[in-house]
């Protein structure tokens, strides 16, 4: 259209609206003209809908007449563009807000819902990434319609395209930061509907099936979008996108359990938001009253509170070791600022959450460094005397104190070869040739070495340099070097377990060493497996599980593999 003819159209639909209204109900070349200049306008004119603009708009989108497959693009696509256009303008949300007939017009929306929808779906097959974000101001519009987003979570393939339009990659630059909070926005309220509603698992049903179930993906894509949104967060936007995104993780994890939520923590989940509590500006001595900071800070919270609860022990010890408590306790002064049931939130994950962990021998070892810093850093010494953080972590350190006595007398971990004296700090030396055996000395190292160590660690280097081609004459020395490795990387076995055989007793599982691969790959076996299911009744093999629990491990003889059987030194090896 001519500039100046269609500035001068404007001018007549502002003027005369009901006149063209008419007119842009005409599915002809000149009606959608009109339909356009209507679309730009129609949010400045006070009595619009009185006048039936929305009905005319929503008739262009009926369910009736939309696309059962896909067709190539024709005028009544476009009549259906422009009007799902007009639906998305800025001036929506103020139309809303002060229309007198609010009912009436949610009557009329929700009539027209299927349509929108089905039109909407047309124009993602068929257009491109631009037009994309048209669709999601509908949805925003929509969403924030109380009684239409709760019929949004039950219409068939709305919730599906959501999220596909929120997944989207493939983003201009210009929209790279609104579309994905947008979106995101748009998942979050339906979110809280669903919930209102009782339809929350339909929705999350839904939801996974627009990535054709792959439930790791959305969990993966997520927190890939988190960690973007913390390595931008001196840009404004980026907080309020930042509180989106993390609040939509916590309402798709609030149904436990969930494989979502299961997704979430194998994809690491604490750890990438140990991160981004790390990052956050502090609001101290900042004007930070209902910002976007408080905002993020309680997300933030409600995250943690909500995804330890219901974490399992070895995520919370990779958020552990990732930093979290240095991320909390550098947090502590903006969780003080907050309401007092916030803080109490807050608190409450160190004081109630975190103590049990300390029965974990890796759990409490990992917390020794933290407490001696927060307990003699003076950057902490202020922090250290307030009430409300004497009461939130006294429980943490009276159980940590009660549980570090008893690790020197465990059996786990490190050793000296020699004294057997527990390596609880990890400061013992490795013998560098073998690499298997520790001292805690240079005098331990010595007496070990002329009474036993000298021949056994030529076995155990020409094992590491043969690797899985040595001959039966090493199965002994490989045996014993099995057996160190299994040790070694209990934690690794537990976590293959975990995921694997969740419900099935320990007893009855079998970590095993494939030293055929470089490097060699590790993996728990049942009783059950064809492997080991013919030899329980094995005289040697029953005798190896008398000692402890069996170790498999598969080494090459010749071109061929070998399985081998010996028993892990570690007590209680499936129990830390």
């Amino acid at each position: 259209m001519n500039p100046h003819r269609g500035n001068e159209l404007l001018l007549k639909v502002r003027a005369t609206p009901v006149r063209y209204i008419a007119t842009a109900r005409n599915q002809t070349p000149r009606g959608l003209e009109v339909l356009d200049a209507l679309g730009r306008v129609w949010t400045e004119i006070p009595q619009i809908m009185e006048l039936g603009a929305l009905e005319m708009f929503l008739s262009h989108v009926r369910e009736a007449v939309a696309p059962t497959s896909p067709r190539e693009w024709q005028l009544d696509a476009d009549f259906a563009y422009s009007s799902l256009s007009a639906l998305s303008a800025s001036g929506m949300w103020k139309l809303l807000e002060h229309a007198n007939n609010l009912p009436a017009i949610n009557c009329i929306v929700l009539d027209g819902l299927p349509g929108i929808i089905k039109w909407s779906q047309y124009i993602y097959d068929l257009t491109e990434a631009p037009r994309f974000y048209m669709l999601i101001l509908v949805f925003r519009v929509l969403s924030s319609m109380p009684q239409v987003a709760a019929a949004m979570v039950e219409a068939p393939g709305c919730v599906q395209l959501i999220t596909k339009l929120w997944a989207l990659e493939d983003i201009p630059k210009n929209l790279a930061d609104t579309v994905p909070t947008t979106a995101t926005a748009i998942l979050v309220a339906l979110l809280t509907y669903s919930v209102t509603s009782g339809k929350i698992d339909d929705f999350l049903q839904r939801f996974i099936e627009a990535s054709g179930g792959d439930a790791q993906f959305l969990m993966r894509f997520i927190l890939r979008r988190i960690k973007k949104a913390t390595r931008k967060l001196e840009i404004d936007a980026e907080l309020a996108s930042l509180s989106e995104h993390i609040n939509l993780v916590i309402g798709l994890c609030a149904q436990n359990p969930h494989r979502l939520c299961r997704a979430l923590l194998d994809e690491g989940g604490l750890v990438v938001m140990t991160s981004t509590l790390g990052a956050l500006p502090n609001p101290v001595g900042r004007d930070v009253s209902g910002s976007a900071i408080i905002k993020l800070f309680v997300a933030c919270i409600i995250f943690f509170s909500s995804l330890i609860s219901v974490s399992d022990y070895l995520s919370i010890l990779r958020a552990v070791k990732a930093g979290f408590m240095d991320a909390f306790i550098e947090a502590c002064p903006a969780f003080l600022r907050l309401e007092r049931g916030l803080t109490d939130v807050a608190m409450a994950i160190v004081r109630d959450l975190l103590p049990p962990y300390c029965l974990y021998r890796s759990f409490a070892m990992q917390m020794i460094p933290f407490v001696e810093r927060f307990k003699s850093s003076p950057v902490y010494a202020g922090l250290r005397e307030l009430p409300i953080i004497k009461a939130a972590f006294a429980p943490l350190f009276t159980a940590l104190n009660r549980r570090l006595p008893a690790l020197q007398d465990e059996g786990h971990g490190r050793r000296c070869l020699n004294c057997q004296r527990v390596d609880v700090q990890k400061m013992f030396k490795q013998c560098t040739a073998c690499q298997v055996a520790y001292y805690c000395s240079t005098e331990c190292q010595r007496s070990e070495w002329k009474s036993s160590h000298r021949q056994l660690c030529r076995d155990l280097s020409l094992c590491n340099q043969l690797g899985g081609s040595g001959t039966k004459r090493d199965w002994n020395s490989m045996r014993f070097f099995a057996e160190w490795t299994a040790d070694c990387n209990f934690e690794t076995f537990r976590a293959i377990a975990e995921r694997d055989f969740p419900d099935t007793p320990r007893e009855e599982l079998v970590p095993h060493i494939d030293f055929s691969c470089v490097p060699e790959a590790y993996s728990v076996l049942s009783v059950k497996d064809p492997k080991i299911q013919n030899l329980v009744d094995n005289p040697i093999f029953r005798a190896r599980s008398e000692c402890g629990p069996i170790v498999g491990y598969t080494r090459k003889n010749g071109a061929e593999a070998e399985d081998m059987w010996g028993c892990a030194r570690r007590e209680n090896f499936w129990n830390d």
